[in-house]
């Protein structure tokens, strides 16, 4: 298999060095030569290669397009198809159902390493599968690929087309032998990680290679998975805000390159298609990570004059010294009046925090603790001293006035059966810092009492001083003494229909859409699993109902169903929400490049009296990476 994969590639690499002058297109493919002079050079992943074709049912001829020289379709069919309509009129002729139509245009990809050939169209394309078939035909009868040929549904509808032979979306990921999920460089000792591994203990220093993703993972310089990920798991959003690369590489714990770099000092360069991983110098990694290091120091505010349970309409972003980043986004969506927010909302805010730790007598501790020069310098000790600090705050009493509040503001639990706690720091969902992951939500249940609520509150708490919370913000420059939790409270999801995340964003392509991936249940998506969830893009443009086009990137094989998490129409839905909230937090948080901003929304679906329901559980800006 690795000799086949290596004749392969030497012969794509020949082929494209000896190069001629490259017409602008052919009409047939009769080698893999005339191929490679077509691709693009600039190909999302070196192991894909592709190239754009056109089909003109008025003359039956095929135009296998220069992807360098015609970025697009319609550039091509303006210069040699003599089509002198301006962008709109061509794209609503040529991919709607019009009767002027007369062009398929679809796009042909090379895989690499399986030697196999994708075609596919475009997602807002309204082509039958009469014309999936016929540009199957034609693409049989002019090239050389053959039996290598299949097509890829990335929309629902294509995938009831009969006759030809397609990838579905549930496998395309694992053609993949390269993906970046977070380009950047790093240097870092080299560590490989088994598969019974579930908590790897790594330092910023290290470049870790994993079997299996966690659902989080300490500071460190990169990350090499030997399965595909989620990309938007909490994992890469952390990997987005720390600057490190994050990778997927296929059979990389077992690649015989990588063990024999196995605990040595390493170069890790991930490009959008390809990576460099080569043995460094001491000397150059010490020079990197001086200049990884941020030198400011950041002071954060706490606001201890909120003495009070207040509802979300009560605070705004301009009271996260008070209620914490989370708290004061959620006030946001909640102000906006139309979102579907989960119901029994109130805010505990930072000054209870505050209060429990002083008048248990701990705040000498804490400070005492978060000056030792230790903390800094031997991680065994840190780890140590930061879970005494955690049980101490767990064990210690909770005012019962504030337990009492709590309980009558849930109307003791008469509503829902549960509740969840969740953290709120004024170090978290925040523009410059995200923080996901690093603090612990906690359910509450009307069979404990005000004894399930004391637990909650207190294990939100001390999750303010896990080592992996500490590490991150002190990396980030953040001054621990400054930071406090607030908690946002509302009804828990106990058995949601499914849940997910979205990014106001699109990072395959330039044109407008979001990208969600999306999981049955409540197996989190911003976790990282071997079933993964349902990636997919939705375009804000839809030729026969002018709302919106969504495309599959890849399905879920949970519980080896085929259907789709979520119905076309409750993606509609949520992409407008999207939307709104898009615009709203463009306007709170007036970002200097309102067009590269874009908001991270955590969402459910929740079936209440047979009926399923969108839920907006938070939202906060997407780290644009550092």
């Amino acid at each position: 298999m690795l000799l086949r994969i290596m004749v392969v590639l030497i012969m794509a690499f020949l082929l494209a060095c000896n190069r001629q002058p490259v017409p602008a297109y052919m009409t047939s493919l009769d080698s893999l030569e005339d191929f490679l002079q077509l691709a693009d050079n600039d190909a999302p992943n070196a192991s894909i290669r592709s190239v754009k074709v056109l089909l003109d049912l008025h003359t039956d001829s095929m135009y296998f397009i220069d992807s360098d020289i015609f970025p697009s379709h319609y550039e091509f069919a303006n210069r040699y198809l003599e089509h002198t309509e301006n962008k709109y009129d061509f794209f609503v002729g040529q991919y709607g159902e019009d009767s002027v139509r007369h062009l398929h245009m679809v796009n042909l990809s090379w895989f690499v390493e399986k030697n196999l050939f994708l075609f596919e169209f475009g997602p807002y394309d309204l082509a039958d599968c009469a014309a999936v078939s016929k540009v199957y035909d034609r693409l049989m009868e002019t090239t050389f690929i053959g039996y290598r040929l299949a097509f890829y549904p990335n929309v629902s509808k294509w995938e009831d087309c009969e006759r030809i032979p397609w990838i579905s979306p549930q496998t395309i990921s694992f053609l993949y032998p390269y993906m970046a999920y977070n380009t950047g460089e790093a240097y870092g000792y080299l560590r490989i990680f088994d598969d019974g591994e579930k908590d790897p203990q790594a330092d910023p220093t290290d470049i870790i290679v994993l079997t299996r993703l966690p659902f989080d993972i300490p500071l460190v310089a990169g990350i090499i998975s030997s399965a595909p990920q989620n990309s938007l798991s909490h994992i890469n959003v952390l990997s987005r805000n720390r600057g490190t690369p994050n990778v997927y590489i296929r059979y990389a714990s077992e690649n015989s390159d990588l063990q024999q770099m196995e605990g040595k000092l390493v170069h890790l360069v991930a490009r959008a298609n390809s990576y460099i991983l080569e043995p460094a110098s001491e000397s150059d990694a010490r020079a990197f990570w001086k200049k990884w290091q941020p030198e400011d120091q950041w002071q954060l505010s706490s606001d201890h004059s909120v003495q009070r349970l207040l509802n979300p309409s009560e605070t705004d972003l301009c009271s996260v010294s008070a209620v914490g980043g989370k708290a004061a986004n959620f006030s946001i969506l909640h102000d906006m009046g139309t979102v579907p927010l989960p119901e029994g909302a109130i805010i505990i805010p930072v000054y209870y925090y505050y209060e429990h730790l002083e008048k248990n007598g701990l705040l000498p501790e804490l400070k005492a603790i978060l000056d030792d020069p230790l903390l800094k310098t031997d991680p065994s000790y840190r780890k140590r001293r930061l879970k005494d600090l955690r049980t101490a705050i767990m064990e210690a009493p909770v005012d019962l006035k504030l337990l009492h509040a709590i309980d009558s503001a849930l109307h003791h639990f008469s509503d829902y059966p549960s509740y969840r706690f969740r953290s709120s720091t004024n170090a978290e969902d925040l523009d410059f810092f995200s923080g996901a992951g690093l603090y612990k939500s906690r359910s509450a249940h009307a069979e404990e009492g005000k004894a399930g609520i004391a637990d909650a509150i207190t294990a939100v708490w001390a999750s303010l001083w896990s080592d992996r919370a500490y590490v991150e913000r002190d990396f980030f420059g953040i001054d621990q003494h400054t930071v406090e939790m607030a908690i946002l409270v509302h009804r828990s999801f106990p058995r949601e229909e499914a849940n997910g995340v979205l990014i106001t964003r699109n990072p395959y392509n330039v044109n407008p859409g979001y990208q969600v991936e999306v999981h049955f249940g409540g197996t989190g998506v911003v976790r990282s699993f071997d079933d993964g969830p349902d990636e997919v893009i939705i375009y804000p443009i839809d030729l026969v109902r002018n709302r919106y086009t969504i495309e599959y990137r890849s399905k879920s094989d949970f519980g080896r169903m085929r259907s789709s998490v979520m119905s076309d129409n409750e993606l509609a839905a949520l992409a407008d929400q999207a939307r709104n909230i898009q615009e709203r937090f463009v306007e709170v948080y007036q970002p200097d490049d309102p067009s590269a901003f874009a908001v991270d929304i955590e969402f459910k679906i929740d079936e209440v009296d047979g009926i399923r329901r969108l839920y907006i559980k938070q939202a906060r800006p997407f780290p644009a990476g550092r």
